[in-house]
């Protein structure tokens, strides 16, 4: 039975609430990795959530996975980088204190929509890797950055001069955190041998 719109107590000031303290800082937020279409500018965290929700989604629904699950996920998962902020895989002084930003930028989101317990919840599902959706999330999103950098043609490491030998350092460290889930670790290996392959087109030489 439905339930009508009255009962649920809610209004247009909800909505755009979620607009601009949510959607608008969110797609606001700018990630470290360039878009390959046009590499003057960088990838905002709802292009990202987007590509990772319309690939995992696609991804569950062939596995046997809960494709609305892991879609969900995806478009939450770095919902917390509103209050947090972007930290890249290369920036190991924000590294050091990601975990402890984050932490306290989901406390804020119970705040801050509290309304709308549905956000934390789902972020806090996500962030706890307890189920394979969640994890098969975690993986892929490290895979489309990755390929993300690909399809630029390596425009990020050129520019931020990083050389295969730094890559391929780091590269164990996201090996490691990818391995959560097998099928996507499998693919992430098959990328980075074509990276390896092709590392005096993607790489900086110094």
């Amino acid at each position: 039975m439905l339930v009508m719109h009255k009962s649920l107590k809610l209004c247009l000031e909800d909505i755009k609430h979620l607009m601009s303290d949510g959607y608008l800082p969110f797609a606001a937020v700018v990630r470290a990795i360039p878009w390959p279409l046009d590499v003057k500018r960088n990838e905002n965290d709802a292009e990202h959530s987007f590509s990772l929700a319309m690939v995992s989604g696609a991804v569950a629904s062939r596995i046997g996975l809960d494709p609305e699950k892991t879609v969900s996920f995806a478009v939450l998962h770095d919902f917390v980088e509103v209050y947090a902020g972007d930290t890249s895989v290369w920036d190991d002084k924000g590294l050091a204190t990601k975990e402890q930003r984050e932490a306290e930028a989901l406390e804020k989101i119970k705040v801050d929509f509290a309304e709308f317990p549905w956000i934390a919840d789902t972020i806090a599902d996500y962030e706890s890797l307890k189920s394979q959706e969640a994890r098969l999330v975690y993986s892929l999103d490290k895979l489309l950055a990755l390929l993300l950098i690909m399809e630029a043609k390596g425009h990020f490491w050129k520019t931020h001069k990083i050389t295969f030998e730094m890559h391929d350092k780091r590269r164990i460290e996201v090996r490691k955190k990818i391995a959560k889930d097998d099928l996507v670790l499998s693919w992430y290996d098959e990328a980075t041998a074509e990276v390896e392959a092709n590392k005096s087109a993607y790489f900086y030489a110094d």
